[in-house]
């Protein structure tokens, strides 16, 4: 018996959602069973997708990369930046902890944010000598 993805290898097992067979690279395991790429989305329980709260850090990390942008950017920018590489790593060690596109924004404003005021409290300094 072969492979149902690759004809040319033997199977090593079947699928347990659909009991068709399968080599070794094309079947998942998901507690004591392994499931085929279509069938490991129907074994993957809903709770598992489903996104119960927000994670807090992911605010902040966004609320204080905005707040630099207005004042004391060079101090709050890497608090933002602190705040969402927590907010993602507890998103990515819980799966149904949400807030991920705020961490990655955050990410992105932060550091803009932090080389802008650093660079313009650099003129000012150089400004303040003349």
């Amino acid at each position: 018996m072969n492979c149902q993805n690759h004809q040319a290898t033997a199977a090593a097992a079947t699928c347990a959602g659909c009991a068709e067979a399968f080599c070794e690279n094309c079947l998942v395991p998901m507690g004591a069973s392994r499931y085929c790429g279509g069938c490991k989305t129907m074994a993957v329980p809903a709770s598992a997708l489903t996104i119960t709260r927000e994670s807090e850090d992911a605010a902040k990390a966004l609320k204080l990369a905005f707040l630099g942008i207005f004042c004391f950017g060079f101090i709050v920018a890497p608090m933002a930046i602190s705040a969402a590489l927590t907010a993602r790593k507890e998103i990515a060690a819980n799966p149904t902890v949400g807030g991920l596109g705020k961490a990655n924004a955050a990410l992105i404003i932060a550091p803009a944010v932090l080389i802008v005021s650093v660079v313009g409290a650099i003129l000012r300094v150089k400004g303040m000598g003349r």
